[in-house]
Parts: structure tokens; sequence; C-alpha cells
């Protein structure tokens, strides 16, 4: 909580306000699924309610208004929803927004009388970079309506909103009221398309839940839901939302296949004492050439895992046993302060979602780009000052070796870095490339060029064409494809110096082995 910066209201002022230590406060540090009780006595009637509250660098939030049906005294209350309050950009300015359905398009009328305990249930958290600020409700005495009908008292994604996530799913929450919802007349269309979706109901409503396939990132959705209730009334909601999500870009995928497994690891150090800074920008400069920053010693490695700490073997300072020493490091001598770790690898991937891992101290950025040098491609993931314990989803259009970059830093205190990925299913965790876990993630410190053949019917260089159905196996070194007439000429294309050591005629094949 904190003291109000909404308008001071007059009881406050004839309190003596600041002067005499008396303030107004506002509920702040807003998380996803909180909620606040509250029990008053209620004179009967019919009201709307309002809730006054800013919105600072966020666009949208929500909270639902809930009716505690069971002893508000207890733990686990059951509920009952009664609408939403949809709050929009206000900057540090207040405003009071009605109590609606979950489009935030009709106010909803709320009956209350005696005594009653209101929740304030938190759909929306605080954005890493905005905040909410709530202050208090208004309940203005409302004309009471007659019947009131089922509504859709909250949807997700709400109307307008943009959600970060690679596995979006839209939930409808149809609640009764004076009338119920028909299940059976439940219609979901998404995209211009009818779905099938799942449909819970019990005496409160119907939720309706449906999970969308991939959708192209930041593309704007449309979706519509259709139902009728006891009363004989059909309602027809429309909304809009757009996904993003984080995706590679196929075409920075590597011809060729992985060589060298594992990564190419780069260490630099600065001498015992000499307190850098706590930031990703420290530990790009510490890895520059020719940087200005003073170096104590510096390596280049290869490693088949990024399982790193300053305490090395028998130590397992994160989620992995058996870390090693941080390349290069000599504790006694220079201390385990002022690292800065390069490390570049050909990330052999399968297309669809994924989700990676990174626990280290201090913190990481890790960037998939066209090449190793490519600093424009923004970050996958990271993390800028202390310790992190992160994972993070993302899109594979299409299976390849991808170049990933990763950097992480140390500046004081406790020193290591885990690189792995995350079965979303179960939360096992794996070190990329650990040829101990059977379908683990593997990685390469280099590419070995694509081999492409090529065939004609005389050595005329301009009569050569692919081979489009050859089989090339890396393993045997040999190539197979169908024969074709009774004399052809082969060449390879592979950006490297390999010849033709042998042909065969195999049955109605042809095998060509290399070296």
């Amino acid at each position: 909580m904190q003291h109000s910066l909404d308008k001071t209201r007059q009881k406050y002022i004839d309190a003596g306000g600041a002067a005499a230590g008396v303030y107004d406060y506002d509920v702040g540090d807003i998380a996803a699924g909180e909620f606040l009780n509250y029990t008053r006595t209620f004179s009967a009637g019919t009201y709307e309610l309002y809730l006054r509250e800013s919105l600072v660098n966020m666009t949208r939030a929500e909270a639902t208004l809930e009716k505690v049906v069971g002893d508000p005294t207890k733990p686990n209350q059951a509920t009952k929803p009664l609408g939403s309050f949809i709050g929009a950009l206000t900057g540090y300015q207040y405003r009071n927004f009605p109590l609606t359905d979950g489009f935030g398009q009709s106010k909803v009328v709320v009956r209350l009388s005696g005594v009653e305990a209101l929740r304030l249930h938190q759909v929306t958290p605080d954005a890493s970079d905005g905040a909410i600020f709530q202050n208090y409700f208004i309940l203005v005495p409302a004309p009471d309506p007659g019947v009131l009908p089922a509504i859709v008292m909250s949807v997700s994604p709400g109307p307008g909103a943009t959600v970060e996530t690679v596995a979006p799913v839209v939930n409808v929450n149809i609640q009764n009221r004076d009338t119920s919802v028909r299940t059976n007349t439940i219609a979901l269309i998404l995209n211009g398309g009818a779905v099938t979706p799942l449909i819970t109901s019990d005496a409160n409503g119907a939720v309706v839940t449906y999970a969308l396939s991939p959708l192209p990132s930041g593309a704007t959705n449309t979706a519509r839901i259709v139902f009728t209730d006891s009363g004989g009334v059909t309602q027809t909601n429309d909304w809009s939302f757009v996904v993003t999500y984080k995706a590679l870009d196929p075409a920075n995928r590597q011809s060729g296949t992985g060589a060298n497994p594992g990564f190419k690891v780069r260490v630099v150090q600065a001498p015992s004492g000499s307190n850098l800074d706590n930031s990703l920008q420290r530990a790009e400069d510490q890895l520059a050439p020719n940087s200005t920053i003073l170096k104590y010693y510096e390596t280049n490695v290869v490693d088949l895992v990024i399982n790193y700490s300053q305490n090395g073997p028998g130590s397992a300072d994160g989620y992995f046993p058996d870390d090693a020493l941080i390349p290069g490091l000599d504790v006694a001598a220079n201390g385990s302060d002022d690292i800065a770790m390069e490390i570049l690898s050909y990330v052999d991937l399968p297309a669809g979602i994924l989700r990676f891992g990174i626990r280290c101290d201090d913190g990481y950025k890790l960037i998939a780009g066209s090449s190793f040098t490519d600093l424009s491609t923004p970050a996958l993931a990271f993390h800028n000052g202390g310790p992190a314990d992160e994972t993070f989803d993302f899109v594979v259009p299409q299976a390849g070796l991808y170049p990933f970059r990763m950097v992480w830093y140390e500046r004081g205190g406790a020193a290591f870095v885990e690189w792995f990925s995350v079965d979303p299913n179960t939360g096992a965790r794996t070190l990329i490339n650990d040829a101990g876990t059977p379908g683990s993630i593997k990685a390469y410190a280099s590419v070995a060029p694509a081999i492409a053949l090529e065939s004609a019917p005389n050595l005329t260089p301009a009569a050569f064409s692919p081979e489009t159905g050859a089989v090339v196996d890396p393993g045997t070194k040999t190539i197979t494809l169908l024969q074709s007439g009774s004399q052809r000429f082969y060449r390879l294309r592979a950006g490297t110096t390999l010849t033709i050591d042998s042909i065969q005629i195999n049955g109605g094949n042809i095998v060509l082995k290399y070296r």
C-alpha cells in the first residue's frame, strides 16, 4: 500500500490531511490471482459499482467483483462472479471504472441487502514497467432492471488485449443470473470459423475453453460467442485480441550437419578488486575486441554442456550436479568476481514449441540470430542485474541448426551458470547437449558443409544439375541414388575439398563413397 496519489477527499482534509499524518491509501503491487474481501452492511437495493483506480503505462487491466456465498471468515470461500472492472491507461490520474460484463460494454447492476462480503479478484498483474493503483469503490443506487439475464462475465484474452504466449487459450465465463445459459446453444467462432470448445457447467453458469492452434505472432484475432438463455434471449458478443510470442527465423538455419559436439566458450576476467558494473552492457564491453577493461586472463575452450561454477567438480550450484570449474578460473590467485563469458553453439532444434531455462548468478542474455555476430536480433531472454532462475518459451517454425550466442557475467558473490531445456508437461530439466540423457537437445561447435551431388550425361559444365533424390549418409560417407541410363558423370558440390572415392552399382541403385 502507499499514500494515495489521488485527489484528496474532503474527509481527509477535514481530519488535518498530511500535516496531521492523515492519509488516504492505495492498494498497489498487484499480482494476478490476489483478492481482497470487503464485508459491509448494505441498505437493501440495486447498485451500480465503480472502482477508482489509475493505470500507469498499462493499456488495459481487469479485476473481477465477486460475492462470497459462504462464510467470509473461513478459508476456501465459495464465490459468485458479479462483473468486471476493466481499466484503461490513465497515467497518474484516477478514473472511476464501472462494473460491466466481460467486454466492458454493458454496465452490470448488483442487488445487495444486509451483511454482504464482496471480493475484488485481481486478473491483470502490474506490468514489468507499469503499475495499477486502486483507491476505493463507489456504489450508486440504481433502478431495479427486473429480470437479469445470463451474461458473459469475463473473457480471456480480453477485448483489445495483447498477450504473449506460445499456447493461447480462449476462455469465456458465462454467469447465470435470473435466467440460465442453455449450454446446448453455446457457439464459439474464432477467426471466422466455428470451433468445438470444451464446455463445463454448474449452477452458476458455464465456462467455455478452447486451445488455439499456432497463430501468426502479432496478428489480430477475432472471436464471437453466441448463446441463448432460459428466457429465450439470444446474445451475440464479438471481440478481438492479439497474440504475440518469440519465434526463431527459419532463414537463420544453417546448411550442413553439426560437427564437434558442444559449445565454444570464451571467458574473460578482470583483475581482483576491479568492481565492475553489474550489467549486461559491462559484460559486452568486457568481451568486445580491444576492450579497455583490464584483463587478468582470457581463455577459449570447447565444452559439452554449460554447467559451470566457481566451486568446480563436486559442487552443484544450481539444479544440476557435477559442476565444471569456470574455464581458466583460479580463485586463489584472482578471486571469482568480474567475469564475462561468451558461449557460441549451433543448436539442433526440432520444429514446434520449446522451453529453455537459465539459472545463473549473475545475469545473462541469449540470442538466436543469423550468425554468432548478429547482435541486432532481439534476445530470446535476458536478465540484467542479480541472479536469475528463468524459463522462456519460443516457437521453432522449421527444424534445423540455429546459431545461438549466450552471454553470462558475474559481478560478486556466488558464480555459476546452467543452460537447459524443460519438458512443459513434466517440468523435467535437461542440460543442453547432455549425452547422458536420451532425447536431449544437441549442440555443436561447428557445422560441416552440406554435401550436394550433381550429375550430367556428359562433361559439359552447363549440363550438370542437382540430384535432388540422392541420400547422403555422413556416418558412412556414402551417397545413394537411383541408376539413370548407361552413362552418367557425377561431381560433388560441398564448399570443401571432398572427392568421390568409388562408385558401385547395387541392384538399381548407385552408391558413391566420398572422402
